[in-house]
């Protein structure tokens, strides 16, 4: 364990959390690789188009962090193309790189075991951006993975997740809440979708990534999230799990990505689970250590 006040940023202006953080083993659980588009070239109809972020400048910051285990998620500009992700993951090492794929329902159960001996262990479905997304669709993708033992992470509109509430309790793998739940902290802590995600997390088969940034407007202060983010820690500090979400695309106002570390343990306010937030829980779910 070392001091934070010791770590310097790469460019920026380091904010130290004023206590320790354990970084002999970080756990990245949700970042993106973008190219290099020399190799890796966006689709023409790329539902977004982002600047460039190859696996070699990840590298850079998991080093600045002390991340040693790393979870990449497929780009949704790139589709269900997972070339890049598998690239990336022996580029960083597939002895520490897990990675989370995007799926249709062409997909065969060839082609799901090749992601999985490219190191493929989740599917991502965004119900935010994909319309056809329902609670058929969530089943059905389900029931396509399970075999494999992997997991569904989803991201979601909180008035989503409370409408899908009763099906992710039913389906037969483990879910992952993405994004804090997109949860609105202007709307309390008795809103609706807190006590759906609680109600999830209570369950056992149900994790949450505490990226809470997107749930801000850019005008908000990053403490507006930190109820939610230590209700929900407190409430299941086994299925609680961190990224960086790195390279932060479409976004108004990037966070410093080498300070999201020093902000988790401000947010959790508790060094030892932020500790397990930002280890062992990763390396438990991904299955590292197996």
């Amino acid at each position: 364990m070392i001091a934070a006040d010791n770590i310097s940023g790469i460019g920026t202006t380091w904010a130290p959390f004023r206590g320790t953080i354990d970084r002999a083993s970080v756990c990245d659980t949700h970042f993106h690789v973008l190219g290099p588009f020399s190799r890796f070239p966006l689709p023409l109809d790329a539902s977004y188009r982002p600047h460039e972020a190859p696996a070699e400048a990840y590298r850079k910051v998991a080093s600045a962090l002390g991340i040693s285990r790393m979870v990449v998620v497929q780009p949704a500009c790139y589709g269900t193309d997972n070339a890049v992700t598998l690239d990336a993951i022996q580029a960083l090492g597939a002895h520490r790189t897990r990675g989370i794929a995007l799926i249709d329902d062409t997909v065969t159960d060839v082609e799901l075991r090749r992601l999985h001996d490219g190191g493929i262990r989740a599917i991502r479905i965004n119900a935010i951006s994909d319309c056809s997304v329902d609670a058929n669709l969530i089943e059905a993708r389900a029931a396509g993975v399970a075999e494999l033992g992997w997991h569904i992470q989803l991201h979601a509109l909180p008035a989503q997740i409370v409408e899908y509430e009763a099906v992710l309790r039913s389906l037969p793998v483990d879910v992952v809440i993405d994004h804090c739940g997109r949860i609105d902290p202007r709307a309390g802590q008795n809103q609706l979708p807190v006590a759906a995600i609680l109600r999830l997390l209570d369950s056992g088969r149900v994790w949450i990534k505490l990226i809470s940034y997107r749930s801000l407007r850019p005008d908000s202060g990053k403490g507006e999230m930190q109820p939610f983010v230590q209700r929900f820690a407190r409430a299941a500090p086994d299925k609680c799990l961190w990224g960086t979400d790195w390279p932060h695309v479409l976004t108004d106002v990037p966070p410093n990505t080498l300070e999201l570390i020093s902000e988790l343990y401000r947010l959790i306010g508790d060094e030892a689970l932020a500790r397990r937030i930002s280890n062992s829980n990763g390396c438990h779910l991904y299955r590292f250590d197996a």
